[in-house]
């Protein structure tokens, strides 16, 4: 208790826990009230050591929180203020009064940063949930735009919403025989339909100008 005390501990940290040093202080405080074979004067100059060392920790710190601080003011001068030089029982009581109320106020505010907590948890749940809408807004956007194909001399088809390079395409003439049936002539590769004269020579027609 007399020994390693972090001097830049305050009363409470930013999320409302009680810190090491003022733990220790109250607990150690606490001991030596509650137990009557201690009350005597080795006791009580125990009590004003420990008071004074934690309250001089707490002005070297200087904490930020003037409620606060009037508590710790209030406990050292109740704790080593008095006629005889020495804590009496009724200041005893008193200091345990006061570390009670102490310790109500930070399970109140304990209680009031879990209540923040979540209700910022709740908000931000909220806000991300929107950003997910909206982003899924986007993306059905982006996926309905229309996108030219590219301008490179090649032929491009649609297929499956993207541009697709057309390699070799497979053209064929509706053609009809005599007794009804469809027989389509298919093209060669550069659009020719073939065609054959009565000297059984091959004179092919050109079926598409590129």
């Amino acid at each position: 208790m007399n020994q390693g005390i972090p001097s830049r501990d305050v009363l409470v940290d930013r999320n409302g826990q009680m810190t090491t040093i003022w733990l220790i202080f109250f607990e150690r405080l606490y001991s030596v009230y509650s137990d009557s074979s201690q009350s005597n004067f080795e006791a009580i100059a125990q009590i004003k050591d420990i008071a004074e060392k934690a309250h001089k920790l707490a002005t070297q710190v200087q904490n930020t929180n003037a409620s606060q601080q009037k508590q710790i003011d209030d406990l050292f001068k109740q704790i080593t203020d008095s006629s005889k030089d020495y804590a009496t029982s009724q200041d005893i009581y008193v200091v345990n009064k006061s570390i009670e109320q102490v310790e109500y106020d930070l399970q109140q505010l304990q209680l009031a940063f879990d209540q923040l907590r979540k209700t910022f948890g709740e908000g931000q749940k909220e806000i991300v949930d929107k950003f997910s809408n909206l982003q899924d807004q986007v993306n059905t956007l982006a996926k309905s735009t229309f996108i030219d194909a590219p301008e490179d001399g090649k032929i491009y088809g649609r297929q499956d919403a993207n541009w697709k390079e057309i390699v070799a395409v497979k053209l064929s003439l509706p053609f009809f025989l005599s007794d009804g049936t469809q027989q389509n002539l298919a093209l060669t590769s550069d659009y020719q339909l073939p065609f054959f004269l009565s000297n059984g020579l091959q004179q092919n027609i050109q079926m598409v100008i590129i």
